[in-house]
């Protein structure tokens, strides 16, 4: 199903197959059932979920919530706060002016901003990877249960649990980054 250039709110629903929409002037609401999402410049909120299929939702003017079980989820350039939640599968992030907030069972996190927001990301089996806006300043938490926790290099930081854990201030402080994977590392 294809949606092109649509005023106002869109909600779809489908059982399988791709769902694209593009140009969107208001908030878009998508449910699939077993198939792909594309999302592309949506003026609004964007609310989008499957069961089983790769979404990629890219230049959103509002608040973004995507969830998946079985596949990826990449969000590219999104003004409004993010929360990507995924079963078996990888989360990109990328590009984002607010607060986000990732969490997977098994696949790996990477997180970029081009404002300093509140981060939070979560996975059990797979490695974080964050980008933090330049010049911004962060309160950092950040812990492994068995992999290496590397960051920037500030004398507010400190080791708590070995190569595992970093906690402290980046800059002059600010939102919090909050990271926790299991099994893996995590590089800020």
């Amino acid at each position: 199903m294809l949606f092109r250039s649509v005023e106002g709110e869109i909600k779809v629903t489908g059982h399988s197959g791709a769902i694209v929409i593009r140009d969107a002037g208001g908030n878009v609401s998508v449910h699939n059932g077993s198939g792909s999402l594309q999302l592309n410049n949506i003026r609004g909120a964007v609310d989008a979920e499957t069961t089983s299929g790769r979404t990629e939702i890219s230049d959103v003017s509002g608040d973004v919530r995507a969830t998946t079980h079985s596949a990826s989820i990449r969000i590219d350039k999104a003004n409004g706060t993010v929360e990507a939640r995924n079963t078996s599968g990888s989360i990109d992030a990328l590009q984002l002016s607010n607060s986000v907030h990732a969490e997977t069972t098994s696949g790996a996190i990477r997180i970029s901003q081009v404002n300093p927001a509140p981060i939070r990301a979560s996975t059990r089996s797979g490695a974080i990877r964050v980008e933090l806006a330049s010049g911004g300043g962060y309160l950092l938490d950040a812990q492994s249960n068995s992999g290496r926790v590397s960051g920037p290099s500030t004398s507010t930081l400190a080791r708590t649990k070995g190569a595992h854990s970093l906690k402290g201030q980046i800059g002059s402080g600010g939102p919090l980054v909050d990271l926790d994977t299991h099994s893996s590392k995590i590089e800020i």
